[in-house]
């Protein structure tokens, strides 16, 4: 019985001491994360391999640990030691994909550098269909210059940029210059894990520049004829006349909104959806110093003069000027979410109530 007793004890002081040990290397694996993480922070890339190397030989499926420490490796020159831990990081995909595939991309421009186009461009095309989506990096990182002029590499922009939301943000000569500018810097501003979810383009009437406000003068990336489909149309205030007597225009209107998910106005822009029937029975909203006017002209629309922001779901209006930033949050947090819109209203530093709207 002694025996067993002191068998019993002796197992228990192996648990105990088996479990300080866990204890302890758990906690010296804080505090290497700790200290790799506070050099990684001072680009210290030196510290980094170094830390980061004993981070990922105590955790083999820390993905962050092995992009970083491919990425200290990659900036010290040391290539095929950092080809290893982007691919080691690479691996780990899904599991945190916003890091692993960075560290496809990772593999894609260390491959790239050493001359090896063909496993580049597959390590590039792999790295987008995991959702690499940062063209305009892409275009001038310098781990790239030997693999952008092939074709492949021209075809993985393209497919990029298409995959983004369309957003065709309309100017015309005498546009207020916030009317629209206000609304592409929101769109173009909208990221998701760092990558940009729009596509934000100016399309005009025609192919001839166009004059903002009398001093800024705008060359549209698409006139209407040659303009890609739009998800999102933006049409903007100032001397809208000119749109509403535009046939042309309001035939291209009419078209698109049958495949395009919102038609945002902005301030006298509200003009042309309601001359073309698109507010009747509808609640809208316009500048304070045009909903007569617009009341006047078009009795079936129910406008409001007591909200920025009025969302009709195919339609969503906004007031004058400023407000265009208002509806453009709105319509980025309906279509994306409201941390997506939160994230950009702190970007742009415009302070932003997204309760405000009325949705009808």
């Amino acid at each position: 019985m002694s025996m067993l007793h002191s068998l019993s004890r002796c197992f228990v002081a192996i648990a105990m001491l088996a479990l300080a040990a866990l204890s302890q290397a758990g906690a010296d694996l804080v505090t290497l994360r700790s200290q790799a993480e506070a050099a990684w922070k001072a680009r210290d890339f030196t510290a980094c391999a170094e830390l980061y190397d004993k981070v990922t030989a105590a955790a083999a499926d820390d993905a962050v640990a092995w992009h970083h420490l491919g990425y200290a490796l990659h900036s010290l020159g040391k290539l095929d030691d950092a080809l290893a831990a982007h691919e080691r990081c690479a691996a780990l995909f899904p599991k945190e994909p916003a890091t692993t595939r960075l560290g496809t991309y990772n593999i894609a421009c260390i491959l790239a550098m050493k001359g090896e186009r063909e496993r580049a461009l597959t390590a590039l095309e792999l790295a987008v269909e995991r959702g690499f989506r940062r063209d305009a990096f892409m275009l001038r990182d310098q781990d790239l210059a030997s693999v952008r002029d092939d074709p492949r590499f021209q075809q993985l922009i393209e497919r990029i940029v298409k995959s983004r939301l369309q957003v065709a943000v309309v100017v015309h000569d005498g546009v207020e210059l916030l009317d629209f500018a206000g609304p592409a810097e929101v769109f173009a501003s909208a990221r998701k894990d760092g990558e940009p979810l729009c596509r934000v383009f100016l399309v005009a009437p025609g192919k001839a520049p166009v004059t903002s406000q009398g001093f800024v003068k705008l060359q549209a990336n698409f006139a209407i004829d040659d303009c890609p489909r739009p998800d999102v149309i933006v049409i903007p205030g100032g001397d809208t006349s000119v749109l509403q007597n535009d046939e042309k225009f309001l035939a291209w209107v009419r078209t698109s909104m049958p495949t395009t998910k919102v038609l945002l106005t902005v301030c006298t822009g509200a003009f042309v959806p309601a001359q073309l029937g698109l507010l009747d029975g509808k609640e809208a909203t316009t500048h304070h110093g045009s909903l007569a006017a617009l009341q006047q002209r078009h009795p079936k629309v129910k406008v409001r003069s007591d909200c920025k922001v009025v969302d009709n779901g195919a339609i969503v209006t906004s007031a004058g000027v400023s407000s265009g930033i208002e509806g453009s949050l709105h319509v980025v947090g309906r279509l994306f979410g409201d941390d997506v819109a939160t994230g950009v209203a702190r970007y742009i530093e415009y302070r932003w109530e997204p309760a405000a709207v009325e949705k009808r």
